[in-house]
């Protein structure tokens, strides 16, 4: 029998290896280890969920999986809008070559559809106004599986385009460093009570050997989000995967006795 102690985040949709990334450019290299790291995070928290979403039974339980979703909803559309606006037409600027990123831009285009299915159905669960439509967890795993693996090709094929910048030169890559700063602080924008636990909770100290937690920021913040900033929905985080430290946690629901 599977059993919670090993049904964990880095599954069903595979991670991606940051460790062994190369690049002829350092500026380059920063950046795909950097989005690499973020992207980690956006695959854990959906693997997460995706993984605990059969095993919850209670009403409470289930409106707290459908926020989480939401929650994650959000924070994905955020980060490829942040791409979309700031990142990738940096990129084309300094490079110029305008096809260079059109291949990542279509697939935003591919997984959107399923995205915003998703989207509409945790919308409508949550909406006590419509109490027909009711959360199931297989009709939920059905409309994430639409999306999920064209999310999770994406999110790695966005990685290779990265590292294949050929940002030699200084002036070059400092405009790209400027733009990948403006594209970091348009990542942290929004409401720190819901961001904030998300990123942190999705982290994984222990990844590839351990090292190198992500996002990097002093302890007292980690402590500041924890005893602050997770209040607020405090139910809602028994869903992450790791604790505020990047620390694995068991999973709140998982298989059972009663599963076998």
């Amino acid at each position: 029998m599977t059993t919670a102690l090993t049904m964990w985040a880095d599954q069903p949709f595979a991670l991606i290896p940051v460790k062994s990334l190369r690049s002829s450019s350092p500026m380059a290299l920063f950046m795909s280890q950097d989005m690499a790291n973020a992207h980690n995070n956006l695959l854990r928290a959906l693997n997460s969920v995706y993984n605990q979403a059969p095993y919850v039974t209670n009403e409470a339980d289930k409106r707290d999986l459908l926020q989480y979703t939401a929650f994650w909803v959000d924070w994905i559309e955020h980060h490829h809008h942040g791409e979309e606006e700031v990142l990738f037409p940096a990129v084309t600027r300094v490079t110029g070559k305008e096809s260079l990123m059109a291949h990542n831009i279509e697939q935003h285009e591919a997984f959107l559809p399923g995205l915003h299915a998703l989207k509409d159905y945790v919308t409508a669960c949550l909406d006590t106004a419509k109490p027909d439509v009711v959360f199931a967890s297989q009709r939920y795993r059905e409309i994430v599986d639409s999306f999920a693996h064209i999310l999770s090709e994406h999110l790695a094929d966005e990685i290779v385009t990265l590292t294949g910048l050929e940002v030699c030169e200084a002036g070059d890559a400092a405009k790209l460093k400027e733009a990948y700063a403006e594209f970091d602080a348009k990542m942290r924008e929004g409401d720190k009570s819901i961001l904030y636990p998300l990123v942190m909770g999705s982290s994984d100290a222990g990844f590839e050997g351990g090292g190198a937690l992500w996002p990097a920021v002093p302890p007292p913040v980690r402590y500041l989000i924890h005893y602050v900033f997770e209040r607020k929905h405090r139910s809602v985080w028994r869903f992450l995967p790791s604790d505020t430290w990047g620390k694995r946690k068991v999973v709140a629901f998982g298989p059972s006795a009663d599963h076998e």
